[in-house]
């Protein structure tokens, strides 16, 4: 049996609404090259624009993918009290 690649749009690689980056992942290509044909699409006659706000709509985000926030550490700041100037340090 044959299992099928499904379409998703991209959560880890997306400018926008990862539509770009999904379509190049299902194909194996670059998602440049797809953003590339996208963008001349809209600028030659407005179809782009219009066939990527279907596919934002339509195509559904990937369900495989997590994204797991890191932890970020911080240091306790150490508090230095700070002296005025005397006329000894000048």
């Amino acid at each position: 049996m044959e299992t099928t690649k499904r379409l998703y749009r991209s959560t880890k690689d997306k400018i926008i609404a990862g539509l770009c980056g999904g379509i190049a992942n299902h194909f194996g290509i670059d998602p440049v090259i797809v953003r590339l044909i996208a963008v001349i699409l809209f600028l030659i006659s407005g179809w782009g624009f219009l066939a990527y706000l279907i596919g934002w709509i339509i195509v559904p985000k990937n369900p495989n993918v997590e994204w797991k926030t890191p932890e970020v550490k911080t240091e306790p700041k150490e508090e230095t009290k700070s002296e005025p100037p005397t006329t000894e340090s000048f």
